[in-house]
């Protein structure tokens, strides 16, 4: 029973920063993506316009896991309440 006792607490504390846990993994993306481009050296329009394409759906990526924790946060605060 010890193990998911310490399962519950993971959970719990996980629920608690989902938020905090989604901006940093959000922010993380954004950023590898960045030195990504900061290290290409192809200067053609084409890869330009697919540099703009992946940094798009990068911070579209971060925009929902950012979302996704705070939509937990917030489900767990109206569970509680219930």
């Amino acid at each position: 029973m010890t193990t998911f006792t310490q399962l519950d607490k993971v959970l719990t504390l996980l629920q608690q920063n989902a938020v905090k846990a989604g901006l940093i993994v959000g922010g993380l993306m954004i950023a590898i993506h960045a030195i990504a481009i900061m290290l290409s050296t192809d200067q053609s329009p084409t890869a330009r316009a697919t540099r703009w394409e992946g940094i798009t759906r990068t911070i579209l990526c971060a925009i929902i896991i950012a979302a996704v924790g705070a939509f937990i946060t917030f489900a767990t605060a109206i569970g509680g309440i219930l």
